[in-house]
């Protein structure tokens, strides 16, 4: 009798939760957006498990809110919490909605690799080799970021006519950051033909840090001591080019350890002095060719 009582009372505390976590999902039907007081209120409940049915709802919007909180969830790094998040943020790769499975590759990408179960990391290899990938460059980073796909990605790199000149560009850089030496030097070669401007440090100097390869992190300390203005402002209302190695610099600075500069999340180096934080990095370079690479981080 006396477990009776206490299994109903464990069922009526339950309740409000229960209760918060409808109210939350249906205020969206309702209003049209969700309630960020009663969001907080539930990651603090840390009631997960509550709000992975509504992963399956035909609403795409709450499909995707609730990818969202288990993300979240899954950042509180409670270690029951955290891999059944990484779990269920992989299912949410199968979703319908592309913009579902952008998020949850993306959301992926902010976890470590040691947080990644064996069966995880087999299911993310498994996912390369799906003829309908969208989101084809993320899904390929994030494996070889995780450390898996080194087999996969080097026979599917020798079907020459089913991926286009992008694709293969990708499938090196993932080799690349799993140290296949071939690649590094593919990618070093491409980076040689490409003139130094705009171009270079938008799409081919975040390519090759992501690698985390020495040789390819050297080419971009090249861009950092080069004194050719040969990019554009981020000021739309200056004209005049300046020197692409600011851009670099900010590349460079999560990515180094013990840099002196710190990174803002927003992008930015947390300095006031620009140009002085430039001559300050290249002499910190030039003191320390032995420098570390993080490659912790996606």
């Amino acid at each position: 009798m006396k477990n009776i009582y206490i299994i109903l009372l464990l069922g009526f505390l339950c309740l409000p939760v229960h209760a918060q976590v409808d109210d939350y999902f249906n205020g969206y039907k309702i209003n049209g957006n969700f309630s960020f007081e009663l969001e907080q209120q539930l990651l603090q409940k840390n009631h997960f498990l509550d709000i992975i049915p509504f992963s399956s709802d035909t609403i795409v919007a709450i499909r995707q809110q609730s990818y969202y909180l288990t993300y979240k969830f899954g950042l509180q790094r409670e270690l029951e919490i955290n891999e059944s998040s990484i779990n269920h943020l992989i299912s949410g790769i199968d979703d319908t909605n592309q913009t579902i499975v952008g998020n949850c590759i993306l959301y992926l990408q902010s976890f470590s690799p040691s947080e990644f179960s064996i069966p995880a990391l087999q299911r993310i290899d498994s996912l390369l080799q799906s003829d309908n990938q969208y989101h084809f460059r993320e899904l390929y980073k994030l494996a070889a970021y995780l450390g898996v796909g080194l087999e996969t990605i080097q026979r599917q790199l020798l079907q020459k006519d089913k991926y286009n000149n992008n694709q293969r560009w990708v499938m090196h850089l993932a080799l690349a950051r799993l140290g296949h030496a071939k690649s590094i030097q593919y990618c070093l070669q491409v980076a040689e033909q490409i003139a130094e401007g705009n171009d270079q440090v938008a799409y081919l100097v975040p390519d090759l840090i992501y690698t985390r390869q020495r040789e390819l992190i050297n080419y971009c300390l090249e861009i950092l001591n080069s004194n050719e203005e040969n990019c554009s402002s981020p000021n739309p209302d200056i004209d005049t080019k300046i020197l692409c190695a600011y851009r670099v610099l900010e590349l460079l600075a999560p990515i180094i350890r013990n840099f002196p500069y710190k990174h803002s999340p927003s992008g930015y180096l947390q300095v006031e002095d620009y140009q002085k934080a430039l001559y300050g990095a290249r002499e910190w370079f030039f003191n320390n060719p032995d420098y570390q690479i993080n490659s912790d981080t996606f």
